[in-house]
Parts: structure tokens; sequence; C-alpha cells
């Protein structure tokens, strides 16, 4: 009696299915080496917020953390956009839950790092930057001071959503004093605290008066109100721009 050997269908429904998320899986692995990355690295101003020249910093966080160059470039993505995690997954070959466990594991890593690149120029190196129209008039001005709030989630906390409330936003926010030069080099990045945390309470405390050499100027707008008494004690000067009190536009 001959032996009939048993031999599955290549045609059914379920190995088809697996053929396809095969398929689907491997294609989802070239997406990012053959389409994101070379499309982000052509213009990584507009994906990432880096410029070309410096396209090496990314490289350098790439071998200390040892963080990949997706999850790096997929973390910057989402900084730089704010895409969707659904949209931003589907641009890297990830699943939403994937792309967003990325982006909350490497988040806090990729910032520690690029926290050194925060630094406080010297006088002289500020003042050789400086464009020249600005130089002309505010050749003394260090510092450039304002604060920005970002929209975040409502919180279940009765108290955080009160701390955290912006009436100029009209939603809840955290806020940031953020300080630069003349020609827009960041210098100094606060903590974040609650919207409704007034501008000066921040400046006062986050520690960026500690940078601040005696004899420099710092321009800030009316949201600063009483810092000139504070830039006294250390011998500083505050400029409004013209349009604090005159009223009219800067040119």
């Amino acid at each position: 009696m001959d032996t009939i050997l048993y031999e599955p269908s290549r045609d059914s429904t379920t190995s088809t299915s697996d053929r396809y998320k095969l398929q689907v899986e491997m294609i989802k692995q070239q997406i990012f080496q053959e389409y994101t990355k070379p499309m982000t690295e052509d213009d990584p101003s507009t994906f990432l917020g880096v410029n070309e020249e410096n396209m090496f910093v990314l490289k350098l966080l790439h071998e200390v953390p040892s963080v990949s160059s997706r999850d790096i470039y997929l973390v910057l993505n989402k900084i730089r956009t704010n895409l969707p995690f659904s949209i931003l997954g589907g641009q890297f070959g990830l699943s939403s839950s994937q792309s967003r466990r990325i982006f909350k594991k490497n988040v806090d890593i990729i910032a520690g790092y690029s926290k050194q690149f925060i630094v406080w120029s010297s006088k002289k190196d500020i003042l050789l930057n400086l464009p020249i129209s600005f130089r002309y008039r505010y050749s003394n001005v260090q510092s450039i001071i304002d604060c920005f709030k970002m929209e975040i989630e409502k919180l279940t906390n009765a108290l955080h959503q009160a701390s955290t409330w912006s009436n100029h936003k009209g939603c809840n926010t955290d806020e940031y004093l953020l300080a630069v030069t003349g020609d827009g080099l960041i210098t100094h990045v606060s903590g974040g605290v609650g919207g409704r945390t007034t501008d000066m309470s921040i400046a006062e405390n986050c520690g960026y008066l500690d940078h601040l050499p005696p004899g420099c100027s710092v321009l800030a707008e009316r949201g600063f109100k009483h810092l000139e008494l504070l830039l006294q004690k250390k011998n500083c000067t505050l400029i409004r721009p013209p349009s604090v009190s005159k009223d009219v536009k800067s040119t």
C-alpha cells in the first residue's frame, strides 16, 4: 500500500494571511532606512529642527548614550512637528504604541545630554556674534528673556488643574523661561512650572539671575514687572522694547 504524505494547502486562508503579515513587517523594517532616514537627512531643519551643519551633534548623541539613530530621529521629529504617534509610527515603520514608548523612553535621555549644549557665552563672544543693527544700539545686551506656555493635558487633580490653568491661553499649560543672546543662541532654559505662575516669579527663582555678570543689560517685555529692582542689585540694566513704552510696533 502506497504511503500518502499530507501536504498543507498553500492556498489556505491562514497561510495567505500569514504571508501578507510577513510582507507588511518586512516593508515596515525598510521604511526607516529607505524612506524616512534619507528624507530626514536631506532636510533635517524641517523634520528635526537641526541645521545640516549641526548634524554631527546627533552622531555624538548616538554614540554616547547608545540610542539608535532611528529613536533619536523619532524623538526630535515629534518635538519638531508634533505629529500624532499614529502618523509618526507609520513614517518609522512602527505602530502607534511602539512610537509612543520609544519617545517616552528616550526623550529624557536625549534632553539630559543636550543640556550640555546650553552654555552662557562670554561677553566677548556675544559681542562678536551680534547682528550689526543690534550691536549699534544694544551692544551691552547680553540676554533677552521671555516666557512661553505649552499646552498640556487636563490634570485629574483639582489643585494641579488650578496651578496650571492659563487665562491667556484658555487651557492647562506648563511655562518656561528662555534666555537668548542677540543672535538667537539659547543660554538658559528654566524648569517647567504651572501656567498660572507669573513671569517675575519664574525669573526670580529659576537661577537665571545667578548667570548675569555685573554691568550687563537685559532686554525684557512688560510681563516682567519690577525686574529692574532685581537687576539693580546685580548692577545690571533693564531695557524695554520701544513697543512697551511707546505702544508702537518695533521696526
